[in-house]
């Protein structure tokens, strides 16, 4: 049965709402008036309820709004910086995560193809964050506090992802310490209030989301829709103190010929929004193997690299970063045909394609060697 709330009962809750913020701070105050404002008719119960959100995260510019998600305020409390200060001053060295790439504070996107081991990706970079092990290319300056949410997996088998890579990477219990939490949240409506206030309870470094699609019920081409998950990362990553890692999917297609920037489905703004995307596509010709092209907000390009999983783990390839690709010129197969054919005339066109990573429909175009097997 619902409960309607008499109109001395509202205005009970709002005087019982300006002396309770009142006796806080300003901040707080503004908080509890943008719940009234939202939600009108809320009683006393719902309110006490809303408020204390909001006091767990002790973070009183994040205000809660019908939907449980995090709005940012205009910033009308930060004050005026002077530029001739700062100018005077030397800057603070970055908090780095991840040494010239990611530091704390950042939104960080990892996109990729379906079953590109995304997951597995950012697995590997928990762990050796928590642990302070190296990640790939990186060496750590420190471990890291993690927060890891898995909205998608389920927890047996998330489990078993988690054995088998720490076993690969040599990570034991001693090696993490308290430093990872993981929340199954596998059926759970994502809830950015409660993220913050687990976060504030680990103390996290870092806030890794797994995936973006499972954070919102709207449509992932609209911007309105999209539009509230990213300001819900916006206070994390401001008011938790800690860097926001999430997995994106790739559009529909060949994601190896589209430009980093152009890569991820859904609305451009999640393009715009993110401090440093790294994005993973199937290698050209090696089994197991993926590109990895990382585009940067505050720091220089780094080169596209390779990886290879092998039992259960990520590590640094040796092969070239050549992203597999669906509409390569037909001059470029070509070109690769004849010369491969002029250096091992007697190759068969299946030998031929696997040395090219081609199909064997591009050898038989192209193919005028002696061999005429299959």
């Amino acid at each position: 049965m619902s409960h309607e709330p008499s109109r001395a009962t509202v205005t009970q809750t709002r005087e019982h709402a300006i002396l309770t913020a009142a006796k806080r701070d300003g901040k707080t105050y503004t908080s509890a008036l943008h719940i009234l404002s939202t939600r009108p008719e809320i009683d006393a119960i719902a309110f006490d309820e809303a408020m204390d959100r909001v006091y767990g995260t002790e973070d009183a510019a994040a205000t809660v709004t019908t939907s449980g998600a995090t709005e940012p305020q205009a910033g009308t409390d930060r004050p005026a910086v002077d530029g001739a200060k700062l100018i005077s001053t030397p800057p603070p060295e970055p908090d780095a995560i991840l040494p010239q790439a990611v530091d704390r504070g950042d939104k960080v996107a990892i996109i990729g193809g379906a079953k590109s081991r995304k997951t597995f990706f950012l697995l590997n970079m928990a762990l050796c964050l928590s642990s302070g092990m190296g990640f790939l290319c990186w060496e750590l300056m420190r471990n890291f506090r993690v927060l890891f949410l898995n909205l998608e997996i389920r927890d047996a088998h998330f489990h078993r992802r988690l054995h088998r890579m720490a076993t690969a990477l040599k990570i034991t219990p001693a090696h993490l310490g308290d430093r990872l939490a993981i929340r199954n949240l596998r059926g759970h409506k994502f809830d950015a209030v409660a993220v913050g206030e687990w976060a504030a309870e680990h103390r996290a470094d870092v806030i890794i989301i797994d995936p973006l699609y499972r954070c919102h019920d709207g449509d992932e081409n609209l911007a309105k829709d999209v539009k509230p998950i990213l300001r819900a990362f916006d206070v994390l990553a401001e008011h938790c103190s800690a860097t926001v890692i999430y997995t994106h999917h790739d559009a529909k297609g060949s994601p190896g010929d589209r430009d980093t920037r152009d890569r991820g489905a859904g609305s451009n703004v999640l393009a715009r929004d993110y401090d440093a995307a790294f994005t993973l596509t199937e290698h050209q010709t090696e089994d197991d193997t993926l590109v990895v092209k990382a585009l940067l907000r505050n720091y220089p390009p780094i080169d596209p690299f390779s990886i290879t999983f092998h039992n259960g783990a990520f590590a640094e390839s040796g092969a070239a970063p050549v992203a597999k690709s669906g509409t390569i010129r037909t001059s470029h197969w070509q070109q690769q045909v004849k010369d491969l054919c002029e250096r091992e005339p007697t190759l068969s066109r299946r030998q031929a394609a696997k040395k090219l990573g081609c199909s064997t429909g591009i050898i038989q175009r192209y193919w005028y060697g002696d061999s005429d097997n299959a």
